[in-house]
């Protein structure tokens, strides 16, 4: 699996696992919305990246890739606090961000 594709899954795995704790997080409107919609943006980039090919010496897949793992380790930092609802969903919309613009290298 390319590094591009192993990243796009794991954030959607990530958040897939933690669902309940999120949708918990966020029970009121439009945070749960919010939510809602980049757990779906998320999906839809692992969706779309799958048996899509990636060129993995690209520099801006490289680049893309650093920034993901970088911001997904904020995600499990802040979800294991789970203290701020808003930088988790900050986070996590960052990360969906970065995992649409991968998605959108592949070819």
């Amino acid at each position: 699996m390319s590094e591009a594709l192993q990243s796009v899954e794991s954030l959607y795995i990530y958040l897939t696992n933690n669902l309940s704790r999120l949708q918990a997080k966020y029970p009121k409107e439009p945070e749960k919305s919010r939510f809602m919609s980049q757990y779906v943006a998320a999906r839809r980039n692992y969706y779309n990246s799958i048996n899509r090919i990636f060129h993995d010496d690209d520099p801006a897949i490289i680049s893309l890739c650093a920034e993901m793992k970088k911001q997904q380790a904020v995600i499990k930092k802040e979800i294991a606090a789970m203290a701020d609802a808003a930088k988790i969903l900050n986070a996590i919309t960052t990360a969906v961000q970065i995992g649409a613009k991968i998605a959108a290298l592949a070819g």
